[in-house]
């Protein structure tokens, strides 16, 4: 070991300097990469979470959609039953005013107004079915929804 007293000569000065100075500069570089890559990181973090939450609203605008649909089409099924039930009363009324000529017609004719009957009641049913399963899909479609409405609250994001 050599020790040595007094000013380091120049050179070794010099080399100090710049090994300390290229550590330095690789250390600066090294920061500058890792926060490049973590402003990228986060950014794509941001695009996906945006789209994430796109998905969602769309998710949610279809499925009201579709229960809105679901409601319309019941509503309107309910309307034809009730118009088409109007209409073969009054067919009925038509056919027993003009017709009287035997009892092959009259049996026809009943068997006829029997069978609208029937028909009437099975339309009734399905609607009513139909309703009670339209509230129980609501409700399916509803629970999702708020899931969704209370993760977004927990997490922020409305």
């Amino acid at each position: 070991a050599q020790v040595v007293i007094g000013e380091p000569p120049a050179d070794y000065k010099k080399w100090t300097q710049e090994s300390l100075l290229k550590e330095k500069k690789e250390r600066a570089e090294a920061e500058a990469r890792r926060k490049r890559a973590e402003a990228q990181r986060k950014k794509a973090e941001e695009e996906r979470a945006r789209k994430l939450e796109e998905a969602r609203k769309k998710r949610i605008e279809d499925a009201q959609k579709a229960r809105e649909a679901r409601a319309k089409a019941a509503a309107e099924a309910k309307a034809d039953g009730k118009k088409e039930g109007e209409k073969e009363g009054e067919k009925e009324d038509e056919t027993q005013g003009e017709k009287e000529e035997g009892e092959v017609d009259g049996e026809k004719e009943g068997e006829k107004a029997d069978a609208a009957e029937a028909k009437q009641e099975e339309e009734s049913k399905p609607a009513e079915e139909e309703a009670g399963d339209e509230e129980a899909k609501a409700e399916e479609d509803d629970e999702p929804l708020a899931r969704l409405q209370r993760s977004s609250a927990r997490s922020g994001l409305r």
